[in-house]
């Protein structure tokens, strides 16, 4: 984790400093404005708010992966060679459009072939918000010196009917999710949102195969945390985007970590 930084500055110091300021009395030397205590705790507060966000790998809009569960899921599973844990943790923390899948009969997913489990649904069960649902595991990499994080959005659009509107309409209603496949990429941008809508509509594709393949080419991995994607029809309206991301790391300051972190302007 980032080191706490310095504590404010030392009341006892800056009164000293003050109260020689008021022995001179010179327009030269004019009396500095009195230092305000009240914004010390909000500061404090920020940068620790800042420090706890950085040091967690976000899985889904409420789950977070601390450095510590890492280490203690890797040290775990590092001689289970094919298999994959819960990405789930003791307490998770409901977002505000989001809430965790805590029943675990209901976050098993066909086990005896995938053991993946479902840890992420809508809160509100109405037609407009029940369309994006989020699995995810763990697994050992294949060199077993991390772990791998398996994510799956399944998204629906069975109840949506889109026609030559379709981009926006798709990207007001993935925005209401916040969901962020890796730190540098969100299911409703922009980018995500036309590969969706080329698959719903093929006739809204791009005619150019080459710009297609350089699209489907860009879209594959991420350039900042490596971080791989694929897009793939379960049915006539249903699309799920895969995301595998490789996480190693012998320390919270490593450079592979943090770049799997979220960032806090992210969240703005």
């Amino acid at each position: 984790m980032f080191k706490p930084l310095a504590a404010g500055f030392n009341r006892c110091s800056e009164n000293k400093k003050n109260s020689a300021y008021r022995q001179i009395d010179s327009p030269t030397n004019p009396e500095p404005p009195t230092y305000s205590e009240k914004d010390k705790p909000e500061e404090k507060a920020t940068t620790q708010a800042m420090q706890q966000h950085e040091s967690y790998v976000q899985v889904c809009p409420h789950e977070r992966l601390s450095f510590e569960r890492f280490q203690r899921i890797q040290d775990l599973m590092r001689d289970e060679k094919d298999r994959r844990l819960d990405a789930l943790s003791a307490m998770p923390k409901n977002h505000e459009n989001m809430q965790c899948v805590q029943s675990f009969e209901s976050r098993m997913n066909d086990p005896s072939m995938y053991d993946f489990y479902q840890i992420c649904r809508p809160k509100v069960a109405t037609s407009e918000t029940t369309c994006v649902q989020g699995q995810a595991a763990y697994k050992p990499t294949c060199t077993r010196d991390g772990l791998d994080l398996l994510s799956f959005w399944k998204i629906d659009f069975n109840h949506h009917q889109y026609n030559g509107e379709a981009f926006t309409g798709i990207q007001d209603l993935l925005e209401f999710f916040h969901v962020w496949l890796c730190p540098h990429r969100r299911l409703h941008d922009a980018d995500i949102v036309s590969k969706l809508v080329s698959m719903m509509l093929p006739r809204q594709r791009d005619p150019d195969p080459v710009r297609r393949l350089e699209k489907n080419i860009e879209l594959r991995q991420c350039q900042s945390c490596k971080s791989m994607f694929e897009f793939r029809m379960e049915t006539k309206s249903c699309i799920v985007v895969g995301v595998k991301r490789i996480i190693k790391a012998k320390t919270a300051e490593d450079a592979s970590w943090l770049a799997h972190c979220s960032r806090t302007e992210d969240k703005k």
